[in-house]
């Protein structure tokens, strides 16, 4: 929901020491959040983790399963 990504939000930032989205408060024409510099560094480095994970649980299942499949 919009409210658990916004606590999510908060609570990395608190625990990273850094902001990792700048908030324009709304107006007429409502708001906008746009990823900070670090927060883009940070999704980078996540989206390649997140490649490294998926290869390793791949190559691991494959490795352990093979002979049953």
């Amino acid at each position: 929901s919009y409210s658990k990504a916004w606590t999510m939000t908060n609570y990395m930032e608190e625990e990273f020491g850094y902001a990792v989205v700048d908030r324009k408060h709304g107006g007429k024409n409502g708001g906008k959040t746009y990823l900070t510099k670090e927060g883009s560094e940070f999704l980078e480095k996540y989206e390649v983790f997140e490649q490294n994970v998926r290869q390793f649980a791949k190559n691991e299942f494959e490795r352990l399963f093979n002979k049953l499949l």
